[in-house]
């Protein structure tokens, strides 16, 4: 049975986020299916992301994030209850964000977690 996808609204920050987080994620194939199902959804298209991101050799490229917000409106991105609720969970849990993090975090967090009421 599958269940209705809702619309999540998501900043290219977010998604940008989203995806480097997801790419982390270590388990059993069973696991990691779900986050590889969400980072196909909120992949940014790589011509979109030579607009404002610099390559660093051997690291993740460098955001200009005003550059970023300035090209690209909020994507709507379908997700499955499943997969709300899967990130919702490594949002809670994740051990490791910053101070900084907390922009796009908590009204990515937010907004899951009022589509779970």
């Amino acid at each position: 049975m599958t269940t209705k996808a809702v619309k999540l609204t998501m900043t290219i920050t977010q998604r940008l986020a989203v995806d480097g987080l997801l790419s982390q994620q270590r388990g059993s194939v069973g696991e990691l299916e779900i986050f590889l199902d969400i980072m196909r959804k909120v992949k940014v298209p790589e011509d979109l992301q030579a607009k404002f991101v610099t390559p660093i050799e051997g690291l993740p490229g460098q955001i200009r994030v005003s550059a970023a917000a300035d090209l690209c409106e909020p994507t709507e991105i379908a997700l499955e209850k499943a997969e709300r609720q899967r990130l919702l969970r490594l949002l809670r849990e994740w051990p490791t964000f910053s101070i900084p993090d907390m922009a796009w975090v908590l009204p990515l967090r937010k907004q899951l977690e009022s589509m779970e009421q």
